[in-house]
């Protein structure tokens, strides 16, 4: 079966793998801790009931990873992957995960809000999930 979903196609399954990534996708970026929370969250509970599979993308490694991945824990969001797609069976050396989408704060044509970080005197671009959420159901995917 191929699914067809507006500019996502899927072939032989009903799911999508979906790249995830962290600081100032899914909370605000104070690493190597955990920011705020920028409301992801129910949006990748839908994602997970409507049998997507999440993938955490991330530039974070150590401690600062194990914090990310205890943040998905604490929420109750399971992660089908951290840095790697389990059932891609491709080049070992290859760093590039493979997901159908990915959500990141740096991808082109992302909506976002600007956050201001006043400990560190800066303006962090922040997804936007109110924007995100609309973007997903027009793929079909929530």
């Amino acid at each position: 079966m191929t699914l067809k979903r507006r500019n996502l196609e899927i072939e032989n399954r009903d799911y999508a793998y979906i790249g995830i990534d962290f600081d100032n996708t899914v909370v605000s970026d104070l690493f190597p801790e955990v920011g705020l929370s920028l409301g992801a969250e129910p949006i990748l509970k839908k994602l997970i009931a409507n049998g997507h599979k999440l993938i955490l993308w991330t530039v974070r490694s150590g401690e600062a990873l194990d914090k990310a991945v205890d943040y998905f824990k604490q929420n109750d969001i399971e992660l089908f992957g951290i840095n790697e797609n389990p059932e891609f069976e491709g080049d070992e050396q290859a760093r590039k995960i493979y997901c159908d989408l990915y959500i990141d704060d740096r991808s082109l044509g992302i909506q976002y809000d600007a956050l201001f970080d006043a400990p560190r005197n800066r303006v962090m671009r922040v997804v936007n999930w109110d924007s995100m959420r609309e973007q997903l159901k027009l793929l079909n995917l929530i």
